[in-house]
């Protein structure tokens, strides 16, 4: 369960990161926005997709930590 949780903790990173490389692109033309108010729209969805992006990797260390714990623990059980 831990194991699909992070996993797909990780996809979602990697299409969050993929969305805000494709609007940075944007921004490094911005004769490519019809307005200022699609200019505008899209600085606020990369500012959320930036928030979002920070908060699954807080969500990927508190999983790899939790992983790593659980690991800890049933290193310790094992017998010899």
């Amino acid at each position: 369960m831990l194991l699909a949780s992070a996993e797909a903790q990780k996809k979602e990173q990697s299409s969050t990161a993929a969305r805000i490389a494709k609007l940075e692109a944007l921004f490094s033309s911005p004769d490519q926005f019809d307005d200022p108010a699609q200019m505008a729209a899209s600085g606020e969805q990369h500012r959320s997709l930036k928030e979002e992006a920070q908060s699954l990797w807080e969500e990927w260390e508190r999983l790899s930590l939790e992983s790593e714990g659980i690991d800890n623990r049933l290193r310790g059980l094992k017998v010899d």
